[in-house]
């Protein structure tokens, strides 16, 4: 299995993470939205997977429920040259670092 990379989150991402997860709640993440808060999710969704956390286009994002195991498609999909293809599990990883982050960052807050 591929060495884990340390996971730096910083401000933008902690951010980016939390706007995300509004949005993505209040139902802005459905494909079949047309609103402007669908259009912010998406650029949301694009700089914090792609551009900060350096995710492939195939890969979940760290604003879906990944939660539970992989669906069985994606786990088809993984083998053992590639056990994490479709990022699955190192979404998770992110999304406990982003969500830990978030946790530290309220405690020093009170």
């Amino acid at each position: 299995m591929a060495q884990r990379r340390t996971i730096v989150v910083t401000a933008e991402m902690a951010a980016l993470y939390v706007r995300g997860c509004e949005l993505r709640d209040a139902g802005h993440d459905d494909v079949d939205d047309d609103s402007p808060e669908h259009d912010e999710f998406r650029a949301i969704d694009k700089r914090l997977n792609w551009t900060l956390l350096g995710r492939a286009p195939h890969e979940v994002s760290v604003l879906d429920d990944l939660s539970g195991d992989p669906p069985a498609c994606m786990q088809r999909r993984n083998s053992p040259a590639f056990p994490d293809f479709n990022g699955w599990y190192s979404g998770r990883r992110l999304q406990e670092a982003l969500q830990a982050a978030l946790d530290a960052q309220r405690s020093r807050q009170r």
